[in-house]
């Protein structure tokens, strides 16, 4: 009907977690930087340097900064 407000519904995206020891290193003397790809839905890569002690926790302070993504180390 004219005049009515439209209803509009979506997904939004699960908030990331932020955080020492979540999304960046708990002890930064350890780390050193790894470069990733990072992929969110339909989005366009992109490539991230992040801090971690190990390529293995840079996907993870990854994953947890944009969850659902797909991260991988570059080569």
């Amino acid at each position: 009907m004219k005049g009515e407000p439209i209803t509009f519904q979506w997904h939004e995206h699960p908030v990331g977690s932020f955080g020492p020891g979540v999304s960046r290193p708990a002890e930064p003397k350890r780390a050193k930087p790894f470069v990733l790809h990072v992929k969110h839905g339909k989005a366009r890569a992109m490539k991230v340097t992040l801090m971690a002690e190990s390529d293995k926790l840079a996907v993870r302070y990854a994953e947890a900064r944009w969850p659902g993504a797909q991260v991988e180390v570059a080569a």
